[in-house]
C-alpha cells in the first residue's frame, strides 16, 4: 500500500513545554538543580534531606578529606529516602501553614525553569519533491503557575497566561522570540525540524513576569522577592501567634525579638533568591531540533494537527553551553497561509 505524503502547509497554534532544569550552563545551573531538589515541582519530588547531606558532605571533604565525604555519602544513601519521606509528610500535613506556603512559593519559582509552558505560532511550507520544507516559529505567549492558596485538586488554579507583546512593551528590554528552520517529511506523516537557533532572553522573561505581574498579584503589590516574602510571612502576626498574644515566649524570648528574627530571615531568603534569579539575566541562545507526527482529519492530505512532538536542544551563553534539555509540543492548524505554501528554495 502506497500512502501519499501529507501537506503540512499552514499556520499552527502550538503548546510547548520545556524542562531547562539541567540545561542552564555554569555555576548557576548547579544552583538551580539544588533548588529543584530542595523545593520540588509538579514533576519532581522534594529531596530536602539530599540537599542537606550534600552540603554536609562538602564540608566533611574540606575538613577531613575524601574519607569524610565518603562516610557522609554512605549515610545519605542509607537514610535519605526515609528522611525525605518524613520531612515531606511534615511539610505537607503537620507543619505550620507558613512553611507550606514557603515551599509552594519556592516550587512555583523553580518551575519557571523546570516546566516552562510556551504558546507559539508555527508556519510550515508545502514540501518540495524531496520532502523538505521551510518553517518558522514565533513565541506568542507564556504560562506560569503560582499555586499559593490553591486547592491541590484544582489543576487550573494559579495559572497565569501572558502574551509576549505584554512583555515586549514593558521593562527589561525584552525582544520577541522568533526562529526560522528547515525540515523534512518522511514516511508520509513523520516530520523532522532541523537544528536551528533562537535568541532567548530567558532571565529577563523570568524577572519581568515575577516582579511586575505575579508578585504584585499575590503579595500585596510587592515588586521584588524580599518585599513579597515579608508581606506573605506577616512577621508581626507570626510573632503574635507564636507567643499566643503575650509579650514573650516561655518568658525568655520577647515577641519583638521573634518578629525581628522573622523579618531578618525573610530578608535574607528574599535577597538571596533575587541575587540568584538576577544572574539569569544573561542572554542565552537556544539550539533546537524536533520531531513530530502529522495528522490529517478530512482525507484531503492537508495536515490538521501536529502531535507527539519532541524537542531536543541546548542553551548557550557567550562563554558556555549546558547539557541537553527535552521538551514536548502539540499543535492544531489555525489558517492556511498561501505565502508559506509557495516557499521553497528553488521557487
Amino acid at each position: 500500500l502506497f500512502l501519499l505524503p501529507l501537506n503540512p502547509a499552514g499556520r499552527y497554534e502550538v503548546t510547548n513545554h520545556f524542562n531547562f532544569a539541567g540545561a542552564i550552563p555554569g555555576t548557576i545551573g548547579t544552583i538551580v538543580q539544588n533548588l529543584l531538589m530542595f523545593f520540588g515541582d509538579q514533576n519532581h519530588e522534594r529531596m530536602v534531606a539530599n540537599v542537606i547531606f550534600d552540603a554536609i558532605e562538602e564540608l566533611a571533604r574540606q575538613a577531613v578529606g575524601a574519607i569524610g565525604g565518603l562516610i557522609v555519602n554512605t549515610l545519605e544513601n542509607w537514610l535519605s529516602n526515609d528522611l525525605n519521606r518524613l520531612i515531606n509528610q511534615y511539610i505537607d500535613n503537620d507543619g505550620p501553614e507558613w512553611l507550606r506556603d514557603f515551599f509552594t512559593i519556592g516550587s512555583d519559582m523553580i518551575s519557571i525553569v523546570s516546566n516552562l509552558e510556551v504558546l507559539s505560532e508555527m508556519n510550515l511550507s508545502k514540501p518540495r519533491g524531496d520532502g523538505t520544507f521551510d518553517g518558522s516559529q514565533n513565541w506568542v505567549g507564556l504560562t506560569f503557575y503560582w499555586r499559593l492558596n490553591c486547592d491541590a485538586n484544582d489543576q487550573n488554579c494559579g495559572r497565569y497566561p501572558f502574551r509576549m507583546d505584554e512583555l515586549a512593551s514593558g521593562a527589561e528590554e525584552i525582544d520577541l522570540v522568533f526562529g526560522q528552520f528547515t525540515g523534512r517529511l518522511y514516511q508520509y506523516n513523520q516530520g523532522v525540524i532541523n537544528l536551528h537557533t533562537m535568541d532567548l532572553q530567558y532571565g529577563r522573561l523570568i524577572m519581568f513576569v515575577l516582579n511586575h505581574m505575579i508578585l504584585p498579584a499575590i503579595a500585596d503589590g510587592a515588586t521584588n522577592l524580599r518585599d513579597a516574602l515579608l508581606n506573605l510571612a506577616n512577621c508581626p502576626n507570626f510573632a503574635n501567634r507564636l507567643t499566643g498574644g503575650r509579650d514573650n515566649l516561655f518568658g525568655v524570648i520577647s515577641r519583638n525579638t521573634i518578629q525581628s528574627w522573622c523579618v531578618s530571615a525573610m530578608e535574607l531568603v528574599g535577597d538571596g533568591a533575587s541575587l540568584l534569579i538576577g544572574q539569569l539575566r544573561l542572554d542565552t541562545r537556544m539550539d533546537l531540533e524536533g520531531t513530530m507526527t502529522m495528522v490529517e482529519e478530512n482525507s484531503d492530505l492537508a495536515v490538521d494537527q501536529l502531535i507527539d512532538g519532541i524537542w531536543r536542544g541546548h542553551l548557550r551563553t557567550s562563554s558556555d553551553s549546558g547539557a541537553e534539555f527535552l521538551g514536548d509540543f502539540n499543535g492544531h492548524k489555525l489558517i492556511i497561509n498561501p505565502q508559506m505554501s509557495s516557499m521553497s528554495s528553488g521557487e
